[in-house]
């Protein structure tokens, strides 16, 4: 039944598709019912054949005759020559047609006949044969094509020529030809067949000839192309540019020497220098192009430029606006009017994505106010000499309060509860950009409780003798669905368990949007990936949902080496190896040396986010570090371990343990204090580490964060039952927070504040005090300038002039660190030239150290200010940045000072 019903499908669709060639009307043709012979049941075939048969020779223009007209006809009649001649003189037919259908296995055979009634002799036969039932159609096909040729006398075609090309292979023509041999001859299809071949863009001409040939008393056509190849570039040349140098013009064009002279790239690569002279401002500028004939079919190609003069916006003139003036709506546009400072400023420069966006910035902040049907027309800008001329219309429409606030529908929650969570109605005008924020408010309340496909439509029903307009949120919640499959793709490197970890939701559990867009951040926060493309898809039933999850690695291994100059370390130079992902296991391995002038530093570390398959992260770390304070040399070699696991949303909690062999020497004891002096030579510390650490930043590696919070609390403890020479207990508490802002702006506001306590009889050495100044905290001042002073007093023995010998006391003062201190910064970012890794920015510092028994004084911070670029390197934060001091003391420098760092920020 299924094949029955296919084949009628195809029969009927069959007698839709036509020839353009078409025979005399006055042609009539009986088609009798076919034979057929088989071991299964295919008697419907008897009738169907015949049916496609006759629609292929009515397309053809022939008259169909019905041979159960006659009343002599019997469709279970088995004919032959006689008969068949006998029924179409009774139907006063042109031509008779016949046959058998024989299927042997899965073999199909068509046997037909064909009568000339005008002519005596016996019928012509045609044969044609197919795999299996499924194939008869086409068979069928092929057959009626034939007795379409040999009825009508219609041309076929025998081959297809190409004749006249030289570097273009013939088979690359052949390829984008329809038509083919034994096809019929079409003259539409022959013209598509030339628009084919041209739009290869390789000829400049193309002739089509049609050879008649003799074949087997049947009339053939063979078909011959010839084509006219273009010439290829030999030489490019740009001529009457001033403005641009030729080498800039050179760059922006894709057509090289030796290539083929193809007009659609001609036409791409003069739109491209037209907008390399916008760009500068030349906007009246015409390129053309000419080319030159030169030997072996080759030309010179020479892009002719007319460069006209630079032009700039003179006047920007708004018409329709009444609630906002002119100067408010020019403050909301980047495209400015040329200015006095306009070579400094760029002002008056035409821009035409800028002033695109200029109109949307404008539209929104209308919509925001309550103008929410307001209209911004596309702007006009007319050209006058080397002025620019730009007109923006605008229909406000009506301003609108805020009316009522209500939902309908499907409602999840009381209607209280969800009202109270809109954002819309602390509003005072209707705002739609609070509109649409509310409208995802509540998708993600109906998401999160499983309804993934909650429709949500804001109808605002508007008042316009009150000017209010009332806000009806319509909701549809659909049905509950579940995460039926997580599919994960893209990964070559990082193993699948290591990128299921990290999502958050799970399969065969509700859908959660909130849980959903989680996963995406936890993705992007291991930086590992360039992109994280999310899918749904429906799953095996309507309540399920398949989640794909399509990532884009990037290379997490780095080599690094070079040499640099920090206004803390001075010159030094590093070696680093660091991968990152290592084996796709997001384990982390970095080997690093640092070496220079002061301090000479070398590590490596190991790190296992996930031990033993759980959330617990452990890491090693092994280190030799000898560094030059101004009065002495420390070597300190070492090691600690740490691990991690997670407490709460986006926090952990840490333990470390560390011990280090600190060796002191090369000490000028006449400026260093007491308790350092007694740690002279070696001398060991032990200490265990507690930190609890909130980082919620979008981006937590070598990349600037835009928002997010990054906290921290510790408490180490060091000698005591741990052992060693060196004891105290360190507080330290740290916060962080960055807040985007419009246009990019980032904001981040930093705060410290540390207390460290010597434990009993153990020594607390400066190095383990607290000092401030320097590039990671109060800028502007030298790198640990900020700190409290210790009197230290020295006996000399003078001779006298009577040689006798007395001694002297001298008192002086020497620098040591504090017992307590507190820092803020605040900074502005932005990035700059349009690349999100390289910023400029201002900033505001302050802070202060202060020993165990003072009072820590907001009065007496310390301040400055400053500004700086950075840049988010593949090896690491560099920045330079210039600091002033506020209100500078004696001896401090009042005209600023650059910092230069490599490395980490606070």
């Amino acid at each position: 039944m299924i094949k029955r019903l296919s084949f009628f499908f195809f029969s009927v669709l069959f007698l839709f598709i036509g020839s353009d060639t078409y025979a005399d009307v006055s042609t009539k043709i009986v088609v009798l019912p076919f034979e057929i012979h088989s071991d299964k049941d295919l008697s419907y075939l008897r009738t169907q054949i015949p049916a496609i048969i006759s629609g292929q020779l009515e397309k053809d223009g022939g008259s169909l005759a019905d041979p159960s007209s006659v009343k002599t006809f019997d469709e279970n009649t088995i004919f032959d020559t006689e008969k068949a001649r006998s029924l179409g003189a009774e139907l006063n037919a042109d031509h008779v047609i016949w046959g058998s259908l024989t299927r042997t296995g899965k073999r199909i055979s068509l046997d037909v006949r064909l009568i000339d009634m005008k002519n005596s002799q016996g019928p012509e036969f045609i044969y044609a044969e197919g795999d299996d039932i499924e194939n008869l159609l086409s068979t069928v096909n092929k057959v009626a094509t034939e007795l379409g040729t040999r009825v009508f006398k219609l041309e076929s075609i025998s081959d297809i020529v190409i004749r006249g090309n030289e570097r273009i292979e013939s088979d690359a023509i052949m390829n984008v030809i329809k038509t083919k041999s034994g096809d019929r001859y079409q003259k539409s299809k022959l013209s598509e067949d030339l628009k084919r071949i041209f739009s290869m863009g390789y000829f400049e001409d193309i002739r089509i000839e049609a050879e008649p040939l003799k074949k087997e008393g049947v009339s053939k056509t063979r078909i011959i192309f010839t084509v006219k190849e273009k010439p290829t570039v030999k030489r490019i040349k740009i001529k009457g540019n001033s403005a641009i140098e030729t080498e800039t013009v050179m760059k922006e064009i894709t057509i090289t020497e030796g290539s083929i002279l193809n007009s659609a790239k001609l036409k791409t690569n003069i739109s491209q220098i037209q907008a390399l002279y916008e760009e500068k401002h030349y906007h009246n500028t015409k390129v053309t192009y000419k080319t030159y004939p030169q030997d072996n079919n080759q030309a010179e190609l020479e892009f002719v430029i007319e460069e006209g003069e630079k032009v700039h916006i003179k006047e920007i003139t708004f018409v329709g606006n009444k609630a906002y003036t002119s100067k408010k709506l020019k403050k909301l546009m980047k495209t400015d009017e040329k200015g006095f400072f306009s070579w400094l400023t760029s002002s008056g420069q035409l821009n035409m994505s800028d002033l695109n966006m200029d109109v949307a910035t404008i539209g929104a902040d209308y919509q925001k106010n309550g103008f929410i049907d307001v209209k911004i027309g596309e702007p006009d800008i007319k050209y006058e000499g080397k002025w620019i001329f730009i007109t923006v219309k605008i229909d406000e429409g009506i301003q609108y309060k805020k009316g009522k606030i209500d939902i309908a529908g499907d409602l999840i929650e009381s209607k209280e509860v969800l009202i109270a969570k809109l954002a819309l109605t602390r509003e005072e005008n209707l705002n739609k950009e609070v509109l649409q924020k509310d409208v995802m408010t509540l998708n993600d309340v109906y998401s999160d409780k499983g309804y993934a496909s909650v429709d949500i439509r804001p109808r605002i029903d508007r008042n316009d003798e009150t000017k209010t307009a009332d806000v009806v949120f319509e909701v549809k919640k659909g049905g509950l669905v579940y995460f039926d499959r997580i599919i994960i793709g893209g990964n070559t490197v990082t193993r699948d368990k290591v990128i299921r970890r990290q999502i958050q939701v799970y399969e065969k559990e509700l859908f959660s949007g909130s849980k959903l867009k989680r996963s995406v951040r936890n993705l992007y926060r291991m930086d590992y990936f360039e992109d994280v493309k999310v899918d749904t898809r429906k799953g095996d039933s309507e309540d399920k949902m398949n989640l794909v999850i399509d990532v884009k690695e990037k290379p997490t291994g780095t080599f690094t080496f070079g040499l640099g100059y920090s206004s803390e370390s001075k010159l030094f130079g590093t070696v680093a190896v660091a991968k990152r992902n290592l084996f796709g296991r997001d384990q982390t391995l970095n080997v690093q040396g640092e070496f220079g002038d002061e301090s000479n530093k070398y590590s490596v570390s190991f790190t296992e986010p996930w031990l033993f398959d759980i959330p617990l992260s452990a890491q090693i770390e092994l280190m030799d570090w000898e560094r030059e304070y101004d009065y002495y040399d420390k070597e300190t070699v070492g090691g600690a371990l740490k691990f991690g696991y997670p407490v709460y949303d986006y926090t952990r909690l840490y333990f470390g343990y560390s011990y280090e062999i600190n060796n002191l020497f090369n000490m000028q004891e006449a400026y260093v204090s007491d308790s350092t002096i007694e740690l002279k030579g070696k001398n060991t510390t032990q200490s265990l580490t507690a930190t609890i650490h909130l980082d919620s930043r979008d981006r937590a590696y070598n990349a600037q964060a835009t928002e997010g919070s990054d906290c921290a609390l510790s408490v180490e403890y060091a000698g005591g039952f741990l052992g060693g020479d060196i004891g105290f207990t360190k507080y330290k508490l740290t916060l962080g927070r960055y807040i985007p802002f419009p246009l990019k702006f980032i904001g981040f506001l930093h705060g410290e504040a540390g207390y460290v306590d010597q434990n009993g009889n153990d020594l607390l050495p400066d190095y383990e005090t607290f000092y401030l100044g320097g590039m990671n905290s109060v800028r502007g001042f030298d790198y640990n300038d900020i700190c409290l002073t210790e009197t230290k007093s020295r006996e000399y023995t003078v001779t006298n002039e009577d040689g006798t010998t007395s001694t002297e006391t001298v008192s002086y003062v020497i620098d040591v660190g504090g017992e307590k201190y507190m820092q803020y910064n605040a900074e502005i970012l932005r990035p700059l030239f349009g690349t999100e890794g390289f910023l400029g920015l201002v900033f505001f510092d302050m802070g202060n150290v202060y020993s165990k028994s003072d009072r820590m004084d907001f009065g007496e911070l310390r301040k400055s200010w400053g500004f700086g670029i950075r840049w988010f390197s593949p090896i690491g934060p560099i920045r330079f940045e210039r600091g002033y001091i506020i209100d500078p003391r004696e001896g401090e420098p009042s005209s600023g000072k650059w910092d230069f760092t490599m490395g980490g920020t606070f």
